[in-house]
């Protein structure tokens, strides 16, 4: 018995072994799976660089408590000596900004209170020096106002989005004027970027998954990487799991975070979206100064963390520091002195102008008139030119500039509508809306009018909501050029 006692002691003891062997290899696989992505480096800042990293384990998780020891980092692949800070983005001063996108279709109906609630909990778990701004789409795009760090102002706009009552979700849109949001150039804007949303990724507008997979794939996220966007998506199917396929996409190509939502987790959206501040807050910021770099030539950084015995390597990143500000004195000097030259010969030339006609017998001259429809200069008493007279109540736009140049839209309807999606009048561009305008003809004037477009109208470099176009005027809907003829 004593013998059998001790064969089964000796065989617990192998299992024991072996399982631990077994574990040993699967914990170190797991610590080796972990990986260390740069999503940005600012260089607005030179000579200080901030790099901003996520050290994430093999479940993707932040990896918390980093510290410089545990760091190495590469320029140009040879090892930065001189020192070098880390922080974690949630104790950083730094601020975040969000996009919160709202999806307020029919197709969302069962969901759309639950979505509300888990966006409110995302809210209320922001730092309070971190803003956001809310937008909710249907068919159409409806931006609520700027960016606040205003939490009762951002409730406030979420609760007050209308229940659903259009059947369709335009989907890209949505993301086009979430990404037109963030400024692409301003120092001062938070540098920590991203979209949030839940979302079922399908456009009810745009039937071909394949081309709006190479938009979002080619268009889309090239533009969010290029200012610092990520993607912090939930998905929930509600027709087709094609467009959870689109999300995850997104989240490959710009960074951020995406988890599918089933039915029965749907009361548990606030947790969902906590865990995307959870991966937003544990965010690695690296700071290093350096004026050694030539800002003519394009440079490498590359990150490496040695945690608790593993080794992971980030891709390296290109990135080309800004030139070196600084003028010479004798130059500043030189500027000053030719101003101050200006300015005197300015002023002596008004004096002298002034003088002359004041000397000079004021004539009264009768305001030139311009005809309505063409600019034209006018006959005393006449209400048109022969010319518009004799021309038919139509007009046309001629397309500047891309693969359509010269190509021509008539105008002979007395209302035209023009849009990427519907209208008299189709132009397929992502920067033109679905529906973005329309041109009325009414007495021989041309009446041009914005639909509450995303990206906007303008004539001639002026943004517009109702404007009267002439013969040569410059129209352009959002980065589509068009030129005004008559017919």
């Amino acid at each position: 018995m004593r013998q059998s006692r001790g064969l089964l002691g000796l065989r617990l003891a192998l299992v024991a072994l072996l399982a631990g062997a077994v574990l040993g290899t699967g914990a170190s696989a797991q610590a080796a799976a972990s990986r260390v992505v740069i999503d940005y480096i600012d260089v607005l800042r030179a000579p200080e660089f901030r790099v901003y990293v996520d050290y994430l384990d093999a479940a993707g998780r932040p990896v918390p408590k980093l510290d410089a020891r545990d760091l190495t980092v590469l320029l140009d692949g040879e090892p930065y000596k001189d020192e070098v800070g880390i922080t974690q983005f949630k104790k950083s001063e730094e601020r975040c900004a969000f996009v919160l996108l709202v999806n307020n279709a029919m197709l969302y109906s069962d969901v759309f209170e639950d979505q509300k609630k888990g966006l409110i909990e995302f809210v209320r778990g922001m730092r309070a020096k971190d803003m956001a701004t809310v937008i909710y789409y249907n068919e159409q795009v409806f931006p609520l106002g700027d960016f606040t760090a205003d939490k009762d102002e951002l409730i406030t706009a979420i609760n007050g989005i209308p229940a659903p009552e259009k059947p369709k979700e335009a989907f890209l849109d949505a993301l086009i004027a979430a990404l037109d949001k963030f400024p692409e150039a301003d120092p001062n804007f938070p540098r920590t970027r991203g979209i949030v949303m839940l979302a079922d990724g399908l456009d009810q507008g745009l039937s071909d998954r394949t081309a709006l997979a190479n938009r979002l794939k080619k268009d889309l996220a090239p533009k969010a990487k290029a200012i610092g966007v990520k993607f912090y998506g939930l998905g929930y199917t509600v027709e087709s799991n094609e467009g959870i396929q689109l999300m995850s996409l997104l989240q490959k190509n710009m960074g951020g975070y995406f988890t599918e939502i089933k039915t029965n987790q749907l009361n548990q959206l606030g947790s969902y979206f906590s865990k995307i501040l959870d991966s937003v807050y544990g965010q690695y910021i690296i700071s290093f100064v350096t004026s050694d770099l030539d800002s003519e030539e394009q440079h490498t950084i590359q990150i490496n963390i040695n945690f608790k015995g593993q080794l992971a390597e980030s891709t390296p990143l290109e990135f080309q520091p800004p030139p070196v500000a600084g003028t010479p004195w004798y130059v500043i000097l030189g500027i000053i002195v030719g101003v101050l030259v200006g300015l005197g010969l300015l002023v002596g030339l008004i004096v002298f102008i002034a003088k002359r006609k004041k000397a000079e017998p004021e004539e009264e001259e009768e305001p030139e008139r311009e005809c309505p429809v063409c600019g034209e200069p006018l006959e005393p008493e006449a209400k048109t030119c022969e010319s518009c007279l004799r021309t038919p109540h139509k007009a046309e736009l001629k397309r500047i500039g891309g693969d359509w140049d010269g190509f021509i839209y008539i105008i002979a309807e007395e209302i035209t509508t023009i849009g990427s999606r519907e209208g008299d009048i189709l132009i397929e561009d992502p920067t033109v809306s679905g529906k973005h305008a329309g041109i009325k003809i009414d007495d021989l004037k041309f009446e041009l009018a914005d639909f509450g477009s995303t990206n906007g109208t303008y004539v001639n470099g002026k943004r517009v909501s109702k404007q009267f176009l002439k013969a040569g005027d410059v129209v352009k809907l959002g980065n589509v050029d068009l030129k005004f003829n008559l017919a």
